[in-house]
């Protein structure tokens, strides 16, 4: 399944991807998590560009497997 972030996010999704950011920030589990996922995103960068593209580029669409 592909999902995308509209071009335009609306106001309620900006404000609620910044209250993510916020929690990233202020909660443990959270930068526990954040710091799995870089370790996660350095191992399998190369065999995975949708999902571990560098920082720099913006990708348009995330894949989830399921």
């Amino acid at each position: 399944m592909v999902y995308r972030l509209p071009e335009k996010p609306s106001r309620e999704l900006s404000a609620n991807l910044a209250c993510l950011q916020d929690c990233v920030r202020e909660n443990a589990i959270f930068r526990r998590d954040a710091g799995k996922r870089r370790k996660l995103e350095a191992k399998f960068a190369g065999n995975s560009p949708l999902c571990c593209a560098p920082r720099t580029v913006k990708p348009k669409a995330h894949r989830i497997l399921s």
